[in-house]
């Protein structure tokens, strides 16, 4: 009995070893750990590098942005201050000399007439003339076609200068001359009453040519037509002029030939003028155009 009770404890030293049965042993797999954590960074590193160039992109976009909008502002003020500047400078510039230099039309002139005044070509024979020509010349036109159109004849182009050469069509017709007269007094006194400052020329009847010459055409001069009733018509418009106080010119004498017939060179066939004869009508006129 002694004996037994002679055995020390802790003799048997892994049964004494109480650590080894009470600890609970765990055995983890480090491989395994090591890579779903390294799965786990590298994703959440990857978003947030995505992040980061998003944030990055966004600022560059914005910084774009807000110098596109300073650059618009500031080109916007630039444009504003622009157009005031050059609105105070109209106003302060003497506009109306201005407007008056583009718009101003030059002054008309305006000639009147028959066939012969028809036929002549005021571009050709007035081409640096300052005055606007215009030829409202009719063929075949009489005093009274003239004075029943006077506002598409005349009016309408608010003339400066008038010149009248009427009533060649009238003897033609067989009308008295004092009827031929007293109707180129009335246009006379018809433009005044419309345009008191237009100045007013009152040309000669032109003389013919009846003549037996090859170049007549006796058709066309007619039989009623003579260089004596054409003067005393011419006579009377002379006088008339000095009446209404408007300028004469007398063309009839500047035309004839040594015969007191209508120069041959100057008519096509003794009733109508040729360029050499229009030639002579303009020496004579561009005194009255300047």
């Amino acid at each position: 009995m002694a004996k037994k009770n002679n055995i020390k404890i802790g003799d048997n030293k892994e049964k004494d070893d109480l650590s080894l049965t009470m600890q609970q042993k765990f055995n983890f797999d480090s491989n395994e750990l090591d890579e779903e954590d390294t799965k786990a960074y590298k994703f959440k590193r990857k978003q947030n590098i995505v992040r980061s160039k998003r944030e990055k992109e966004l600022i560059k976009l914005k910084n774009r942005y807000k110098k596109k909008f300073a650059i618009s502002l500031v080109t916007s003020v630039i444009l504003f201050f622009l157009c005031v500047c050059i609105s105070l400078l109209y106003m302060f510039v003497k506009p109306k000399e201005k407007i008056n230099v583009i718009t101003k039309m030059p002054d008309r002139v305006v000639f009147i007439g028959d066939s012969i005044t028809w036929m002549y070509d005021l571009k050709k024979h007035y081409p640096k003339s300052s005055y606007y020509m215009v030829n409202s010349g009719i063929d075949g036109a009489t005093t009274e076609q003239i004075l029943n159109n006077m506002d598409n004849r005349i009016y309408q182009f608010n003339p400066k200068k008038v010149f009248i050469m009427i009533g060649t069509n009238d003897i033609n017709q067989g009308k008295d001359k004092d009827e031929i007269v007293t109707n180129i007094k009335k246009i006379i006194e018809e433009i005044k009453k419309n345009n008191s400052k237009c100045k007013i020329y009152l040309e000669s009847l032109y003389p013919i040519n009846n003549t037996d010459n090859d170049k007549i055409n006796m058709e066309m001069v007619g039989r009623k037509r003579s260089n004596n009733l054409i003067k005393s018509i011419n006579d009377d418009l002379k006088n008339l002029a000095e009446e209404e106080d408007v300028i004469y010119i007398n063309m009839y004498d500047n035309l004839l030939d040594e015969e007191e017939n209508l120069k041959l060179e100057y008519t096509r066939e003794g009733l109508h003028i040729t360029e050499e004869g229009y030639d002579i009508i303009t020496d004579n006129l561009k005194k009255y155009i300047k």
